[in-house]
């Protein structure tokens, strides 16, 4: 049985595992939106780690986290020694099935609750270029949330719950057709 035990962790003591499953390179803008996210919210999620031997630690799950503390720690934006909220693997667990589950099991968020988001983030005051540095991956729906009321909630369930695109329940910016928008 996998034991896991929380752990702060000095970024100097964390090292990438050759048992994480990623080893495509993310895109660059999604790099930077991770490292504006981690300047203004922290790291949210602890990284996955096994202890090497050596009082140091193998990241098993959250490369991409470490390499963005790694980046800011290098850009003098956050202290050399940052510690780093880990979850220290123990058992009988295999790292590389850890790391697979944990890369994989994300579902997309639905494009109603990207737009609510959105829309919710920009009534509180944040400009469109504030949402878009620090967004986890590039969303289809921000352009339309700049320039679109919000559906209301009493909208929403039908549509999350069903097959409707977004498309469906918001109309285009002004003189921006629908094919044009990412």
């Amino acid at each position: 049985m996998m034991k896991l035990t929380n752990r702060h962790i000095p970024l100097s003591r964390l090292k990438l595992s050759a048992a994480n499953v990623r080893t495509a390179r993310a895109d660059p803008e999604d790099d930077k939106g991770l490292q504006a996210s981690i300047l203004s919210l922290g790291v949210l999620e602890s990284l996955l780690v096994v202890p090497d031997g050596d009082d140091n630690f193998d990241v098993v799950a959250g490369g991409r986290r470490l390499a963005a503390l790694q980046q800011l720690a290098k850009a003098g934006k956050i202290a050399a020694d940052y510690v780093a909220p880990c979850r220290v693997l123990g058992g009988d667990a295999d790292p590389a099935e850890v790391s697979l589950h944990e890369n994989g099991k994300r579902a997309p968020m639905h494009p109603a609750d990207q737009y609510e988001t959105y829309a919710r983030l920009r009534a509180k005051g944040m400009t469109a270029a504030e949402i878009a540095v620090r967004r986890p991956r590039r969303q289809p729906v921000q352009a339309r949330a700049d320039h679109t009321p919000a559906p209301g909630r009493a909208r929403l369930p039908p549509i999350l719950d069903s097959s409707i695109g977004i498309g469906q329940i918001i109309r285009p910016a002004p003189n921006q057709p629908f094919n044009r928008i990412e």
